[in-house]
C-alpha cells in the first residue's frame, strides 16, 4: 500500500498527500503571498493570514484560497482535475478563466480543453474520504476506481473489456484492507470479476 502523509507547512497550514502525490513549497512564506505546487491528490486546511494569500498550483489550474478545506485532485491519468470545496470560499483559475467565489459543496472541475466547470456535489464530504483512511464509491465507474486502487496498491490494471470500464459501482472499505478485499467487495454485485498475477489486476467479466 502506498499509504498518505500529513505535512504541516511553514505557515501551520495541514496538507494531507495521497498516495502517488507531491507538495513543492518553501522552508518560508516571505513574500505578500503564499504559493505551493501540487501533484496529485491532497487535502488543504489553510492557516488563514488576512494579508498573505494562499495559492495551489496544479496541472493547469491555480487555487486561490480564502481560509478554507477543501480538495484538489490532479492525477496525470485522471480526465479532470478537480478542486473540491468543504468549508471557506476559493477562487479557481486557468488561464484567462476564473470561477466566481466557491461555496462549500461546489465542485470545480477543469476539461482537457481548457474549460472550468463549477457544479453542487451532494457527496461532496466523500470526496476526502481517503484522508480518513477510506475508500467511497457512489456510483463511480469502475475505470475511476481501479486508478484508485492502481494508485494505492501500487499495482497495473490490465482491464479484459472495455465494456467494463463505465459499469458504476456504490460502496465504501477501509484503505487498509488487503487489495484481495476491496476486490471481493466489488465482486459481490456479479458484475465483475478479478484475477491477481504478479503486480497486475485482471479485470473480467
Amino acid at each position: 500500500m502506498a499509504g498518505s502523509t500529513v505535512v504541516v507547512l511553514p505557515d501551520g497550514t495541514k496538507v494531507w498527500l495521497n498516495a502517488s502525490s507531491s507538495l513543492r513549497f518553501p522552508t518560508a512564506f516571505v513574500s505578500n503571498e503564499r504559493k505551493v505546487e501540487l501533484h496529485g491528490e491532497a487535502y488543504f486546511e489553510v492557516a488563514q493570514r488576512a494579508n498573505q494569500p494562499f495559492f495551489v498550483q496544479v496541472d493547469g489550474m491555480q487555487v486561490q484560497v480564502l481560509g478554507t478545506e477543501f480538495n484538489v485532485m490532479a492525477y496525470d491519468n485522471e480526465q479532470w482535475v478537480k478542486t473540491s470545496l468543504l468549508k471557506g470560499a476559493v477562487k479557481v483559475s486557468s488561464g484567462s478563466n476564473t470561477t466566481p467565489v466557491m461555496k462549500p459543496g461546489q465542485q470545480a472541475r477543469l476539461t482537457g480543453a481548457g474549460n472550468l466547470l463549477v457544479s453542487n456535489d451532494p457527496f461532496i464530504e466523500d470526496v476526502a474520504a481517503w484522508k480518513e483512511g477510506m475508500f467511497v464509491f457512489n456510483n463511480e465507474a469502475l475505470d475511476g476506481i481501479m486508478r484508485q486502487l492502481s494508485r494505492w496498491y501500487n499495482v497495473e490494471v490490465d482491464f479484459t473489456s472495455n465494456g467494463l470500464k463505465k459499469k458504476l459501482f456504490t460502496g465504501q472499505i477501509a484503505r487498509n484492507e488487503n487489495l484481495s478485499e476491496v476486490l471481493k467487495m466489488l465482486e459481490l454485485t456479479d458484475a465483475v470479476h478479478f484475477r491477481i498475477e504478479n503486480a497486475t489486476v485482471a479485470v473480467m467479466p
